[in-house]
């Protein structure tokens, strides 16, 4: 298919240009090299096909994730390869209904790079939800469905990354930083009300 200059131009900066971003996401997605991508480039072949309608995207970059979330679907369709569907005892998912969940703080409160090493450390399993859930914001249905696991696992799996995370970043001595900001900024605010209180 013949493209203009322009065409080729606005491919290449800003579809192709996600290609690596594409890959790290579906690599999470499927957790095999040659499999992810297949379906990176999959997606850039539709997209190159369907440039004048890519080109309409406001947010292209959550289209080009969708697009290549879609291509994996198919792929599994079609192949057949996705794995036994692991289900979990009603008993122990009780146990995990209305867990606290502190990733959200802990990862405004932290320096991406050091959550994101603690997360690494996780089982590749916990590691795999949590990216997808909270850094490719995939809700843990969809998670589900795309893993063919059972929606109660998904869940398990994700309460235990949470509580795993949690200790290690305990142990890294995270969050600890900003709680002694916290801490100094109350004490000043106190040594400052006392001042005004003297005068």
């Amino acid at each position: 298919m013949d493209r203009t200059s322009e065409e080729r131009k606005f491919f290449e900066a800003r579809v192709f240009s996600q290609y690596r971003k594409l890959f790290r996401f579906l690599y999470t997605l499927c957790r095999d090299e040659e499999t992810a991508r297949d379906m990176v480039q999959e997606t850039m072949a539709a997209c190159w096909e369907k440039l004048e309608l890519i080109r309409q995207y406001e947010d292209l970059e959550g289209a080009l994730l969708a697009i290549s979330k879609n291509k994996l679907r198919d792929h599994y369709r079609k192949e057949k390869q996705r794995g036994p569907v692991i289900s979990m005892p009603m008993e122990d998912l009780a146990k995990i209904q209305g867990a606290p969940c502190d990733f959200e703080a802990l990862i405004r409160e932290e320096d991406t790079r050091e959550m994101l090493s603690l997360i690494d450390k996780l089982r590749p399993e916990f590691t795999q939800i949590i990216l997808l859930h909270h850094y490719y914001e995939i809700p843990l249905q969809e998670i589900a469905e795309i893993l063919n696991v059972n929606y109660n696992t998904v869940l398990t799996w994700h309460y235990r990354a949470l509580r795993n995370l949690g200790k290690l970043a305990e142990e890294a001595g995270l969050g600890k930083r900003r709680q002694d900001e916290n801490d100094k900024k109350k004490a000043d605010g106190k040594k400052a009300r006392h001042i005004r209180a003297v005068e």
